[in-house]
């Protein structure tokens, strides 16, 4: 008995590990997949393995597939791939990224004309609707969803077929095709991101080696310091060596003067034999004996006076040794600080161009940044209309191309009236304004979005005249409180949230291709410095129905 309930308890922990390793051989698998199709399967077949373990990652594998099945125009596929990479955001909770997906495969699925998988979508955004708390937003959906039944009721269709008159797959999947393009998409990511990798690892590099440098200079000013004292200890020696020098010669001026008196004494005994006529020898003995006794001392005294230069000689040149080696230890001690400044200053740098300036200080002293709370914070969505159908007419080079270009002359201007971007989604541009301690005017991001209207109508032209797609945008701004913060501990990322971000988005999706749709609270603040003019009500969550206005142009 108690076998079987180890074997059972060990099949039970094990499936999770088994299907993980089965996802992780699938995405494997699909990434190294010549053919488009096969990739796009086998993508699928991994986002299904993940989804009970691991849903954020079920939902990146998952538009994976959906990427492909776009790119290869199977409809039927992407709406199931979007279904599921749905499935993921509603598993992890995050249901306004859920209902964003469940929309792309209900989108997919009537452009393949299967309503029945777009009533299970539009379902799908009714609950998360509903988990919003948007009760509005969500009788919406099941209006659209009962309107499909009633046509299908009508026609009496049961199912659909994807664009090659294939039936909707269920559990069997598309066969595979070629993925070219996309890899080479995908090779430039991966080549990007790895710059990048490399680049912060040199950084990191370069600071541990400055590091290292530093300790390397303080333990030769400890070394410094240690001869310091040993040159101290070495002049203590010499001033005692010069005493003794001193005392030496103390001695010999006594032996000196104990001479001086036996030469006393020698003279009154040259007298007495002088009288005994023994002068003369005795003078001449004495003089020699002086002059002996004179050059022996100069000899003392000449070899004591050069000891001492020597040793002073000595004690100067160590000085000026000392001194000249913590001169160029200083030099190279400044040069390492310089160095060290300006790799903190590129990384501040970098840093800044992530976050806000606050946001970054704040983290830089802290190591982590608190959430805060905005009460007057203007909020932009822009959004490019049929994105999709555009998308299909350019090579994923070109797309990600023009969608930089446009991107790039959004961030100039948002840049000249000094806007916060938060973040893209895809093809979607969120800007704000009012993320300071001060409170601002929502003037400067009514003027940044006619400004980028302004630049879609004039791309417009220019790729009429080529004969080329172009992109029309919907905008939609709102005022009110938001809360902002920095989420995620690598990769982390700036963004706001609250009930402002979302009507903000509501403006945008209420909003016409080249149009500004604008909340009564912002034309309130803007309407005598704009030309606008009334559109109708929108219900909102929690707020009942906004009145809704379209900016048309700065008032003279």
């Amino acid at each position: 008995m108690n076998r079987l309930i180890v074997f059972i308890l060990f099949t039970l922990l094990s499936c999770p590990l088994l299907a993980q390793q089965a996802a992780i051989s699938l995405e494997r698998a699909a990434q190294q997949a010549s053919d488009r199709r096969e990739a796009m399967t086998l993508y699928y077949q991994s986002a299904e393995k993940y989804l009970p373990t691991n849903p954020a990652k079920a939902s990146l594998v998952a538009h994976q597939s959906y990427l492909i099945a776009i790119d290869i125009k199977d409809n039927v596929m992407a709406a199931r791939a979007a279904y599921l990479n749905g499935e993921g955001y509603s598993r992890q909770n995050k249901y306004t990224d859920a209902k964003f997906r469940y929309g792309r495969g209900k989108d997919a699925a009537i452009d393949a004309k299967d309503a029945d998988f777009a009533i299970k979508c539009l379902d799908k955004m009714a609950a998360m609707a509903r988990y919003e708390g948007n009760t509005a937003e969500a009788d919406t959906y099941k209006r659209q969803a009962a309107d499909l039944r009633r046509r299908l009721s009508e026609s009496g269709a049961t199912a659909a077929t994807s664009n090659d008159n294939r039936p909707a797959p269920t559990d069997n999947r598309p066969a595979p095709v070629n993925q070219n393009e996309l890899n080479a998409v995908k090779e430039q990511y991966r080549v990007w991101f790895e710059n990048q990798r490399q680049l912060r690892v040199k950084l990191e590099s370069d600071v541990a080696l400055l590091k290292k440098e530093k300790d390397a200079l303080n333990i030769n000013m400890v070394e410094l310091r240690k001869k310091e004292q040993q040159l101290a200890a070495m002049s203590q020696q010499a001033q005692q060596t010069i005493a003794q020098q001193n005392s030496i010669l103390a001695t010999v001026a006594l032996e000196k003067e104990e001479l001086d008196r036996i030469a006393v004494r020698k003279q009154k005994l040259v007298e007495a034999l002088r009288n005994e006529n023994l002068l003369d020898s005795i003078a001449f003995a004495q003089e020699r004996q002086e002059q002996a006794y004179k050059l022996q001392s100069a000899k003392n005294f000449r070899n004591v006076l050069l000891l001492v230069l020597a040793f002073a000689l000595v004690i100067v040149g160590l000085i000026y040794r000392r001194f000249l080696e913590n001169q160029k230890q200083k030099r190279i001690l400044q040069e390492k600080n310089h160095q060290i400044e300006d790799e903190r200053q590129r990384s501040d740098e970098l840093l800044l161009n992530i976050l806000p300036s606050a946001i970054a200080n704040e983290l830089k002293m802290d190591g982590k940044a608190k959430a805060r709370r905005y009460e007057q914070a203007a909020v932009l969505f822009i959004d490019f209309y049929s994105f999709t159908k555009i998308s299909e007419q350019l090579t994923p080079e070109e797309l990600v191309n023009e969608l930089d270009t446009y991107f790039k002359a959004f961030d100039f201007i948002i840049g000249q009236y000094k806007l916060e971007k938060i973040k893209t989604i895809g093809d979607a541009y969120m800007v704000a304004s009012g993320l300071s301690d001060r409170i601002t005017s929502p003037l400067s991001i009514v003027k940044a979005a006619l400004e980028m209207q302004e630049f879609l109508a004039d791309m417009r032209i220019e790729k009429s005249r080529e004969n080329k797609p172009f992109f029309e945008a919907r905008m939609g701004i709102h005022i009110g409180p938001v809360v902002a913060g920095v989420v995620g501990v690598k990769k982390f990322a700036y963004d706001i949230w609250g009930d402002t971000v979302n009507i903000a988005a509501r403006m945008q999706e209420a909003c016409e291709p080249g149009h500004i749709n604008v909340s009564e609270q912002i034309y309130s603040e803007i309407r005598y410095s704009f030309n606008c003019h009334y559109r109708g009500k929108f219900p909102a969550k929690n707020k009942g129905e906004i009145d809704m206005y379209y900016v048309n142009s700065i008032s003279k």
